[in-house]
């Protein structure tokens, strides 16, 4: 299938793999099958990648683990804090704090890394707990129900507490 993509003024019929070459090394694309061709919209200057600003930092917090992640939690960033869970859980942690305080965005696709390892970690018997404080990162958390495997406090203290709690239940 071949769409109409604008490039530079004036549009052009490309296929996804004619674009790719036409682009300089290292530009991010969205994926496609091989042979495809990318949605109608997409032109050089959405596919370029944007400057994330991310961040992830560990620390031991009473006798818990919280992981930090500061940033916009995207697409881009899932293979960084997939990598910086899987450490932890690696390491023999099965309970631990993520860090959402500073987050200024949150995608479904963090969301689900987030699920999985709530599911790792329920198995070996441990759990995770969330500290948010900005209101739409919370949303987000809320409406894919994360909250209810996961709980969600305002404050990494808090988020502490409860998972101490939690964890002194089972």
């Amino acid at each position: 299938m071949i769409h109409a993509i604008r490039l530079r003024g004036r549009a052009r019929r490309l296929r996804a793999d004619e674009l790719i070459r036409s682009c300089p090394p290292g530009t991010w694309f969205p994926p496609v099958r091989a042979g495809g061709s990318f949605p109608i919209g997409y032109h050089r200057g959405v596919i370029e990648p944007s400057q994330r600003h991310f961040e992830a930092s560990e620390r031991l917090a009473d006798r818990f683990p919280v992981l930090a992640l500061t940033g916009q939690l995207d697409y881009g960033t899932v293979a960084a804090i997939e990598q910086h869970l899987e450490h932890l859980i690696g390491r023999g942690h099965h309970a631990f704090v993520v860090d959402l305080t500073r987050a200024t965005l949150l995608t479904s696709s963090v969301v689900n890394v987030l699920f999985a390892a709530v599911r790792r970690v329920r198995v070996a018997g441990g759990g995770m707990a969330l500290a948010c404080a900005d209101r739409n990162v919370c949303k987000i958390i809320g409406l894919t129900s994360l909250d209810r495997v996961a709980p969600l406090s305002s404050t990494v203290e808090e988020a502490l507490r409860t998972l101490a709690n939690r964890l002194a239940q089972d």
